[in-house]
């Protein structure tokens, strides 16, 4: 549910991989964030993370649920590492360059041309069912907020803001990827945020 080119449009990432169905039934998520050559279309490999359901972890080399994936103008990636509340953020190359403690990331995204960084909180699924006991996660009390920092390598908090978006649908039979999507105009003359929600889907 998650993509971003690298600057040169060379290179696509992809995260999000998330599921859920009734009652946290068969709840998952990839660990993993992809990418492949846009150009060449080659076969997607792995960027960073482990691309298992299971291997989630909070060491620099795992994620426990990585729900968005973004590039900045020097080709730098951030990556939503939502059930271990932080961003990370890496070299083209895949090594690690700094770790951004958020409470709850769902959505991280870049200001093209300030570099500062948007990173949005709301209730996700694809918890599997030991980490989602594990944290004692309870969606209900998740705060939709947004919090805005100066760029990379600074990254100060700005700006924290209540951002309610109502409540999102869980779905009740099966779910796939965000509840939400959101996205950041950075061409605009004033940032403009774009909100959509979804609805599950039943089978």
């Amino acid at each position: 549910s998650s993509m971003a080119f690298s600057p040169d449009g060379k290179t696509v990432y992809l995260t999000g991989y998330m599921w859920e169905g009734k009652s946290n039934a068969g709840a998952g998520s990839l660990q993993t964030v992809f990418k492949m050559n846009f150009e060449t279309n080659e076969e997607k490999s792995v960027f960073a993370g482990v691309n298992s359901i299971k291997d989630y972890g909070s060491d620099d080399s795992h994620f426990a649920v990585p729900t968005s994936v973004e590039t900045d103008k020097g080709g730098n990636v951030y990556v939503s590492d939502f059930a271990n509340d932080r961003v990370q953020i890496f070299e083209p190359t895949g090594k690690l360059l700094k770790s951004l403690k958020v409470k709850n990331p769902a959505k991280v995204l870049v200001h093209q041309i300030t570099g500062e960084i948007y990173v949005f909180s709301w209730a996700v699924i694809g918890l599997p069912l030991e980490l989602d006991k594990k944290i004692d996660y309870q969606p209900a009390k998740v705060p939709q907020k947004v919090f805005i920092y100066t760029a990379y390598p600074e990254m100060k908090l700005k700006q924290e803001s209540d951002f309610p978006m109502g409540p999102g649908n869980r779905g009740y039979i099966f779910a796939m990827g965000q509840i939400y999507q959101v996205t950041l105009d950075s061409w605009s003359e004033d940032p403009t945020i774009w909100v959509v929600g979804r609805k599950h889907i039943v089978e």
